[in-house]
């Protein structure tokens, strides 16, 4: 009888399968990292529209804010929502008169000042 030998090496076939498989998922690696790609690509370019519509919206904020606190606006918001008014002429102190130079001083100074004004006051009047 007539044995053949077993073959030591595997033949040609199961090589060619597994190069075959091989190659297959090279390929399908190219094309999840493709899909990656363009997925990435996607969302990077809704980030940028969602920047650019983020900046608009600062910038109609800025300006709205800028309109708000204008003097003009300031002064009419002041007038009709709190009922404000100009003060009048005689209802302004000068910083730099005596009044000015009695706040530096101390406490018991400014008593003192304020107390002879007005015992000196009406006498002054009286006299003259």
């Amino acid at each position: 009888m007539n044995a053949r030998p077993a073959p030591s090496h595997p033949g040609p076939r199961p090589r060619r399968a597994l190069r075959l498989a091989a190659a297959g998922l090279f390929l399908m690696a190219l094309v999840w990292q493709h899909v990656q790609a363009t997925r990435l690509g996607y969302r990077v370019e809704r980030s940028r529209q969602r920047i650019v519509a983020l900046r608009c919206a600062q910038g109609a904020l800025r300006s709205e804010l800028e309109a708000l606190l204008a003097p003009v606006s300031l002064s009419a918001q002041a007038r009709g929502r709190l009922g404000m008014t100009l003060a009048e002429p005689q209802f302004f102190r000068s910083l730099d008169g005596p009044a000015a130079a009695a706040s530096r001083s101390g406490f018991l100074q400014r008593l003192i000042s304020r107390t002879r004004r007005v015992l000196v006051g009406p006498r002054a009047l009286a006299a003259a």
